[in-house]
């Protein structure tokens, strides 16, 4: 069961989600939390009682959105492309996280 504060965290998650705030190149999640509206503290103790982190799940945003782009515009979403649009520095990253949250490969789509 959420608490209050919690929840009220998780509506304002949702609202960042709807607005793909997860796309911003945010460096720490202290950024990351100010754009949400709350501190890197709560941030931190919401997503351990999820059994995650705050950095996975913006990663699996990430990825989920980058499957969607390449499954409505397969010809013209490159993976470069992809991969400088939301931020990832290293393209075997993207290709391992891709890997590990869709458990598939990307040519496998």
């Amino acid at each position: 069961m959420l608490t209050a504060e919690f929840k009220e965290l998780e509506d304002k998650l949702e609202v960042w989600v709807k607005e793909k705030g997860y796309r911003l190149p945010d460096s720490t999640i202290k950024q990351s939390a100010a754009r949400i509206g709350t501190s890197s503290l709560k941030l931190h103790q919401y997503f351990s009682a999820q059994g995650t982190d705050f950095r996975a799940w913006r990663t699996a945003l990430r990825i989920q959105d980058a499957m969607e782009m390449m499954k409505q515009a397969p010809e013209i979403i490159y993976f470069k492309y992809i991969n400088f649009l939301l931020f990832f520095y290293v393209f075997k990253l993207i290709l391992l996280n891709f890997e590990l949250i869709s458990l598939l490969g990307p040519i496998q789509l």
